[in-house]
């Protein structure tokens, strides 16, 4: 339930800035996680569309194979930090690469 909470959190932010669009950092940072237990095309899934939502977060890509999350996000609006939490708040196990 804790999960759940943080991640609406991040979403919620995200719809509240409307129609402007965040301010965009000329130095997008990446983190690599790799994320052991999303296996099923329904996590993966799941896994996309929260973070399609979160303010901040530019670009992901997972590689369902090895397990990889690449992360493009912006540092002014997102730390690297917030990402893993998140993540492991809605029960993913994350260790950064």
């Amino acid at each position: 339930m804790r999960g759940l909470i943080v991640l609406t959190i991040l979403i919620v932010t995200g719809f509240a800035f409307g129609d402007k669009e965040p301010e965009v950092a000329a130095d997008a940072e990446v983190v690599k996680l790799h994320i052991t237990n999303a296996d099923c095309d329904t996590c993966v899934r799941s896994l996309n569309d929260a973070l399609r939502t979160i303010v901040g977060i530019e670009e992901h890509d997972f590689d369902q194979e090895d397990h990889i999350l690449s992360i493009e996000f912006d540092p002014v609006a997102m730390e690297r930090e917030w990402i893993k939490k998140a993540l492991q708040a809605n029960g993913y196990q994350v260790k950064e690469v």
